[in-house]
């Protein structure tokens, strides 16, 4: 499953004052993340990806990822089991004249994917196929 976003980030929106917003998601195993930076971002553009409150793209909540003319990825494993089913992101772009867009790409797993040959995961894997929640 893939998720895509394109955020547009104001020219010289603070780090103190970032773009926040959400991106939907569901019941999964995030297993890449990719924030894809046009040319011209000159590294003076970033953004931080969380679940919840927990940093998940970079890890250390003080860093942010930066890019110019090319895609920053990296492999993860990250299961999001509860709700909400969203990842938040910051963004700014501090001392640009510009706005920028960034493409955020997240590739899920579904659960059962994990376990296939288990009984709960084939129910699980039946209940998806057929749009239910189990609740």
């Amino acid at each position: 499953m893939l998720f895509v976003k394109d955020v547009t980030i104001p020219a010289d929106t603070k780090k103190t004052s970032p773009l926040e917003g959400v991106i939907e998601i569901t019941r999964a195993v995030i297993k890449k993340i990719e924030i894809s930076f046009a040319f011209g971002c000159r590294n003076m553009v970033g953004i931080q990806l969380f679940w919840g409150e927990h940093p998940i793209f970079p890890r250390n909540p003080d860093e942010w990822i930066k890019g110019d003319g090319y895609v920053v990825s990296g492999e993860c494993f990250y299961f999001i089991y509860q709700e909400p089913y969203q990842i938040k992101y910051r963004a700014h772009s501090e001392g640009c004249t510009y706005n920028h867009t960034l493409i955020i790409r997240i590739n899920m797993l579904p659960v059962w994917a994990l376990y296939p040959f288990s009984d709960e995961m084939y129910r699980m894997a039946q209940m998806e196929e057929l749009g239910e929640t189990g609740e």
